[in-house]
């Protein structure tokens, strides 16, 4: 009995002697770690490591690199293999926490990739595996020399199945993971000169997203914008209530990059679009919808898309009055599919198309059906639609600022559209019915000019409901520095000519 106490004692010492040595081996393999770092600018107040528990954490922990830095009130690590870091290449972690990390990153301008060597410069000699990264209470700044690039105020994240090795630290994203969920608050994103992106909150778990209170917002005002454009550019301020992705996917690690969705939906939308047409004219070609999308240095997969409960505005000063004309849809819904550039080569690439249901100046029901083939090289489109009981009135807000004339007269009671065409010309038939129709010729004071007015009406066809037949539009040329919807209001306004001259 003496004997074997003194074997299961004797053995007990030599595995405390073993354990205080491993302890002893990984926190000095540890502690070489961090002094290389600290070299670096690495700080901290503490360091602790338990082998019993497999765990180790610091506080207060800051790290600077070039004019960025890194800081975390706690981080702390467990279910840390202590055999694989003394015996084997990896280094094995069951989760890291961090609290309150802070990320500040000062944006330079890109390195030459002939002068980067970075890609074979890692002394990583071990990989490392983590099951569970969470962060909670982090946030995110962003800066090119003095400009916010990215502010995020509020973030947690959870990360699972981390993988870094030397041929991962070559990628965009350094590491390999698996499921991930993140939830913000507070975005601001600087998206160009004119708008910054904010966002109230949003959370990404998997493949779906919602980001709620998107404000597409203006840096100057109307007055102040047209003193920093070189031309005539459109000063957009976009309220959106919430916005939801569903099975999407961002492939960043592959050239081009990757965007796709099954679904995307947009709810209690406020879009105004203001331009001014005093400003000179902008001197680039204008590419039509689908080269756009044919064009894009991403690839972009959209399957559906949803539009519901929108309200769209567009302002423009007349370059020829200097005065503001208007337009304005409410209660829109569009339902879009296919806007993809994927696969443009296969044979049954589909065709975009997009129904528009809207309210024309909060007055008239509208529909329209819009297609195109993004691989299409000519651009071909065909766009389609119809609408009734439109008041004459209801057109003076555009009319008016842009002709110096006012519309009147009994309800239109049908329009019809239908045209087709491609980068150069377009045509197709258009139809209206109405009758009672008359024009009045305004001053610059906007008092009707008795004269003009009937001489005008000499012209204008009062009463077009005894041929309710359409008139064809045919070779309407597109002015490439103008818009697609510059293009569609030209068709209109010949359809408009044919029918009331």
């Amino acid at each position: 009995m003496k004997k074997t106490y003194q074997v299961v004692t004797g053995v007990l010492i030599v595995l405390l002697i073993g354990f205080i040595s491993a302890h002893f081996i990984a926190k000095n393999k540890i502690r070489g770690v961090l002094k290389k770092e600290e070299k670096k600018g690495l700080t901290y107040d503490d360091f602790r490591i338990n082998l019993l528990m497999g765990s180790a954490n610091m506080s207060s922990v800051a790290y600077p690199f070039d004019d960025n830095k890194i800081e975390a009130a706690d981080i702390r690590i467990s279910g840390l293999s202590y055999f694989d870091l003394l015996s084997k290449d990896e280094i094995r972690i069951k989760k890291i926490s961090i609290e309150g990390p802070k990320t500040f990153l000062n944006q330079k301008e890109e390195k030459d990739e002939s002068e980067d060597n970075s890609s074979g410069d890692s002394d990583l000699d071990k990989e490392i595996t983590v099951e569970e990264v969470e962060i909670k209470n982090g946030s995110i700044l962003i800066k090119e020399n003095k400009l916010t690039i990215l502010n995020l105020k509020e973030y947690d994240l959870n990360i699972r199945d981390i993988k870094v090795t030397k041929e991962t630290l070559k990628n965009n994203i350094p590491f390999e993971y698996g499921e991930y969920n993140i939830q913000g608050k507070d975005l601001d994103y600087h998206l160009n000169q004119l708008q910054n992106i904010l966002v109230a909150d949003f959370s990404i778990e998997g493949d779906d997203a919602i980001f709620n209170k998107v404000h597409l917002a203006p840096n100057y005002s109307r007055e102040e914008y047209v003193e920093v454009i070189p031309y005539e550019k459109d000063l957009m301020n976009m309220e959106l209530e919430k916005l939801k992705l569903t099975g999407f996917q961002l492939n960043l690690a592959q050239d081009p990059q990757e965007f796709t969705a099954s679904q995307v939906d947009m709810e209690d939308i406020n879009l105004s679009i203001y331009r001014d047409k005093l400003v000179k004219d902008d001197p680039n070609d204008k590419k039509m919808y689908s080269r756009m999308l044919r064009e894009l240095p991403i690839k972009l997969g959209i399957e559906k898309l949803n539009v519901r409960h929108a309200n769209l505005s567009y302002e423009e000063v007349q370059e020829k009055t200097g005065k503001t004309g208007k337009v304005f849809f409410s209660d829109m819904n569009v339902e879009a599919t296919d806007i993809t550039n994927i696969g443009m080569e296969e044979k049954d690439f589909p065709t975009t198309s997009i129904l528009i249901n809207c309210q024309f100046m909060g007055e008239a029901p509208l529909e329209t059906q819009w297609q195109f083939a993004v691989n299409n090289p000519s651009d071909e489109f065909t766009i389609k639609g119809s609408s009734k009981n439109i008041p004459p009135e209801t057109l003076n807000s555009f009319f008016t600022p842009a002709f110096n004339m006012k519309a009147e007269g009994e309800n239109i009671s049908e329009l019809e559209f239908d045209f087709s065409g491609d980068s150069e010309t377009a045509g197709g038939i258009y139809k209206m019915v109405y009758e009672d129709f008359e024009v009045e010729v305004l001053d610059q004071e906007e008092n009707e000019s008795k004269l003009l007015s009937f001489l005008a009406n000499i012209f204008v066809k009062k009463d077009n409901n005894s041929n309710k037949d359409p008139v064809e539009v045919s070779d309407v040329e597109r002015d490439k520095k103008r818009s697609f919807w510059n293009y569609f209001w030209n068709c209109i306004f010949e359809g408009l000519k044919e029918t009331v001259i």
